[in-house]
């Protein structure tokens, strides 16, 4: 078996070229989408100005205002408590 290019040449020179290859292909799509879309930009009538619209009496509602919630407490006495079950609610 007679071996041109060893492994540890051709693998690194490989994974360049595939690389370079695939930012090649990156690049051009960019740059196909780019023109695509300059293309139809150009083609396309701009859009007629829509009529204005006629102003409402009605004031802007208002934002909603979050109530705060109570905070819940309670007092634990150390000495007659040896453990604390909290369970989570809501």
């Amino acid at each position: 078996m007679n071996i041109v290019i060893p492994s540890y040449v051709a693998g690194p020179l490989f994974l360049i070229i595939l690389f370079a290859l695939c930012f090649a292909a990156a690049v051009l799509i960019r740059k196909a989408a780019c023109a695509v879309k300059s293309k139809r930009e150009n083609s396309e009538p701009p859009p007629a100005e829509p009529a204005p619209k006629p102003k409402s009496s009605r004031r802007p509602a208002r934002a909603r205002t979050i109530k705060p919630r109570p905070v819940k407490s309670i007092e634990i006495d150390p000495d007659q408590v040896d453990r604390i079950y909290v369970r989570k609610t809501g």
